[in-house]
């Protein structure tokens, strides 16, 4: 029997809007969310059932929940700009809640509302077969800046400063850069779709030309010796790095020596994530005073501006879900980088605040 396709734009919008309500009726209920210190707590299981859909082959979307859940308790400055994305933020609060049903069902129901490429379908099973790359259009909203290693390494012109400044500082990940962040001056979390460029281990630590130090936070990996290259996620902790893996035939948690680890002919990169660490102590002499330092992890801002909480680009999709910012008058200059061509601006009345 053929299975019934449940993917209309106006079911998915209704199960949508039902999700993000729940979502905010724990977080009204329970409170912001806190950090999570143990590492072991809450780890995200194989597949999933959502109502009478079964999910499968979620290695991917499990290994990349798994990681930025971890960074997204790591660190004030994650959680302030995942708040900005109401999707993402409402995702947030059903991992830390542990309802990984809803998590998951909630990111492939706002996948396939925002991205053209996604072939999966909402059905009595869904089979969510993926590439890292399928699910990198959930950040959209969020980016401020982005890079394509294959297309973009020949057409910058030295008067692309941000590419000068920044993105070039991440082309020995071999990958295409997509920057988040409240504004483009304030890049705050790094995703590079390395998608096996690499043959070795990415970088711990980048430093752009502005100083800014950018901590490699995760990663998501394959390994050679698993059948049809099983993704697992790699994140670090306050003190080691730990391995997820979903595969219940191996420890779903287990420490990893990234800098022994064999990235040559064992492990392959897909995503690397950095995260801007940068302290007001790590100014360069030859920087100047007016040069934006970029984001603390308490989520105040190195520079002499304070940490701001602007959305750069929310998209089309986003008119059935209000974003999780309060909207103040006012006019905003909002800027999207594309370093395929140059860059360009536009307009937009809204000043949108945390």
């Amino acid at each position: 029997m053929a299975l019934r396709s449940l993917d209309p734009v106006s079911w998915l919008k209704e199960e949508y809007s039902k999700l993000i309500d729940e979502a905010a009726r724990l977080e009204s209920h329970h409170g912001e969310l806190q950090m999570i210190t143990d590492a072991s707590k809450g780890n995200i299981s194989a597949g999933g059932q959502y109502g009478t859909r079964e999910i499968i082959n979620t290695c991917v979307l499990d290994s990349l929940l798994c990681v930025l859940h971890n960074c997204h308790s790591k660190y004030m400055a994650i959680r302030e700009l995942f708040r900005c994305d109401r999707t993402i933020n409402a995702i947030m609060i059903f991992l830390h809640m542990e309802r990984y049903n809803e998590a998951k069902m909630l990111w492939l129901i706002q996948l396939k509302l925002v991205s053209r490429k996604c072939t999966f379908s909402i059905c009595e099973e869904v089979d969510v077969r993926s590439e890292v790359e399928d699910h990198l259009p959930m950040f959209d909203d969020l980016a401020c800046a982005e890079y394509h290693f294959d297309e973009d390494r020949a057409s910058p012109q030295i008067s692309d400063d941000l590419y000068q400044s920044t993105l070039s500082a991440f082309e020995c990940c071999h990958g295409d850069v997509k920057i988040l962040g409240l504004r483009y001056t304030e890049p705050c979390l790094v995703l590079v779709n390395v998608n096996r460029r690499m043959d070795r281990a990415p970088q711990l630590h980048i430093t752009d030309k502005y100083g800014r130090t950018f901590e490699l936070q995760f990663l998501l990996l394959s390994n050679t010796s698993d059948p049809e290259n099983h993704m697992t996620g790699c994140s670090k902790l306050e003190d080691r790095w730990v391995l997820y893996d979903t595969n219940p035939e191996k420890p779903p948690l287990d420490d990893f020596n990234i800098e022994n680890a064999d990235f040559k002919s064992q492990y392959v990169t897909h995503l690397a994530g950095y995260v801007n660490t940068s302290q007001a102590g790590d100014k360069d002499e030859h920087v100047k005073d007016d040069v934006p330092l970029g984001i603390l992890e308490n989520g105040s801002d190195c520079g002499t501006s304070t940490f701001s909480s602007t959305i750069m680009s929310p998209s089309a999709t986003s008119n059935h879900a209000h974003q999780a910012c309060s909207v103040v008058e006012g006019p905003m200059i909002m800027l999207q980088v594309s370093l395929e061509k140059t860059f360009f601006a536009w307009t937009k009345v809204n000043n949108i605040r945390c």
